[in-house]
């Protein structure tokens, strides 16, 4: 059973995997209770509930527990996973949370090994999520398969605004995937972020290939333009 420290400040949750397991409330760091994943539960579930949480070097244990609050919890509002390994069963399990969550507006789950069965599984959830509007899956192994999902979801949800897969390994198919469910369907994106993937790296040679994720890049643009030209006209 994972071991981890909770830090709990005015509004925000930090954890980390330690051992002895402590859990801290307040700024003083007062130890109010011990012993593993279902310590963290209860603490969650008895204290006031914090807008958001970090896990950071996090166990699947401990993301499970967290997933497993967010089926009903209505009041965090920022979930931010970073350096953390991650089974597929966390996944899963965190995927099913966000299917049914109605409060979380920013997850972050950055360089936790997320492949793209893992992004999938996350995509399918937020298909029907009419909540979340800042994603970031920075620093994963996200691929053209993991892109294409992403792209599927893109075309039905309707309240996302901000996706970064900055650092992954999505090439031009993948890219090409996010185009175009942005030019057909989506009309809510303003922020694809795509830095450090390998896009010009295809089976596309020479001068082609560059022309190819130049136009990829550009369609991108466009969509993200138009939208952001569509919610000014709104608000005014």
């Amino acid at each position: 059973m994972a071991n981890f420290q909770l830090h709990e400040f005015p509004g925000q949750v930090q954890m980390k995997d330690l051992s002895p397991l402590k859990i801290l409330i307040g700024d003083e760091g007062e130890t109010c209770s011990s012993g593993g994943i279902m310590s963290l539960s209860r603490t969650l579930n008895h204290n006031a509930p914090p807008k958001e949480v970090k896990l950071q070097d996090a166990s699947s244990e401990a993301v499970m527990a967290v997933a497993t609050f967010l089926l009903t919890n209505r009041k965090i509002t920022q979930l931010t996973i970073t350096d953390s390994s991650l089974d597929n069963e966390c996944y899963a399990t965190l995927s099913c949370a966000l299917k049914h969550n109605r409060s979380i507006t920013h997850l972050t789950i950055s360089n936790c090994g997320m492949n793209n069965q893992n992004v999938s599984d996350i995509a399918r959830a937020l298909q029907c999520n009419s909540v979340l509007q800042h994603l970031d899956l920075s620093d994963n192994m996200i691929g053209d398969m993991g892109a294409v999902a992403l792209a599927l979801m893109l075309r039905t949800n309707t309240s996302l605004c901000h996706l970064d897969l900055f650092s992954n390994a999505v090439r031009i198919s993948g890219a090409n995937s996010i185009a175009l469910a942005l030019e057909e369907r989506n009309k809510t994106i303003t922020f694809v972020g795509l830095v450090m993937n390998p896009i010009c790296e295809s089976s596309v040679y020479g001068s082609e290939k560059n022309i190819c994720a130049r136009s990829v890049f550009y369609r991108i643009k466009a969509s993200v333009t138009r939208n952001k030209a569509g919610k000014k006209s709104l608000s005014q």
